[in-house]
């Protein structure tokens, strides 16, 4: 009778617990995390013979400076055929305005903010009434005349007539300044001048308005 030898079955380990290759990679994501985490914070040296450490550097800047500009200004040449301007002025002194022109043009603050606007006549404020006048140089002869300032609707943000005074100075609100010179494109703010009529001298009249913005 032959007898076969006894077969001896290793037993394989059990794979049930992660593998080496599923270690490193759960390592490697919570390495990834830490290192996401952590960008832009300090770093702290590590003891040894160098040790190198790292820290963010921010700067805040101060918020723009608040830049202004008048734009699309053009002279202006008064004669008794313009008709009257688009502003209906009431009567001046010497009678009832008839003659005028109107004109827009563009206030730029780069915010978009409030902006102050001073006008001023280079004829007035030594009239005794305080009017705006066009003088003739020769003989200091003149003729009074009235100046309003609009939005594009004729929405008044104010007038002057030789009752009150050759200078104002009033708000041109947010919504009626623009932040470039380029979105001056479509004029936000119309300028009227009237007056009753030109006598006739053959004389040139003239006067110079400033118009300064500021910031409000």
């Amino acid at each position: 009778m032959t007898i076969e030898p006894t077969q001896i079955h290793k037993l394989e380990p059990s794979r049930s617990g992660p593998s080496r290759q599923d270690r490193i990679s759960v390592f490697v994501a919570l390495t990834a995390a830490l290192c996401m985490s952590a960008a832009g914070a300090a770093t702290q040296g590590t003891l040894g013979n160098s040790s190198s450490a790292s820290i963010a550097v921010t700067a805040n800047a101060p918020p723009p400076p608040r830049l202004l500009q008048v734009l699309n200004l053009a002279d202006v040449t008064l004669n008794n055929s313009l008709g009257a301007p688009t502003y209906a002025f009431t009567a001046l002194v010497e009678g009832a305005v008839t003659n005028g022109t109107s004109f827009n043009f563009c206030v730029v603050e780069t915010t978009g903010g409030n902006a102050s606007l001073t006008l001023t006549s280079s004829n007035g404020g030594n009239n005794g009434d305080g009017s705006f006048r066009l003088v003739h140089a020769g003989s200091g002869s003149f003729v009074k005349y009235k100046v309003a300032l609009t939005d594009v609707n004729a929405s008044v943000l104010d007038a002057r007539s030789d009752a009150n005074g050759s200078s104002f100075i009033t708000t041109i609100p947010g919504s009626l300044v623009r932040t470039s010179a380029a979105a001056c494109s479509t004029d936000h703010l119309k300028l009227h001048l009237g007056f009753r009529t030109l006598p006739s001298t053959g004389y040139t009249y003239t006067d110079t308005l400033t118009i300064v913005v500021t910031p409000q």
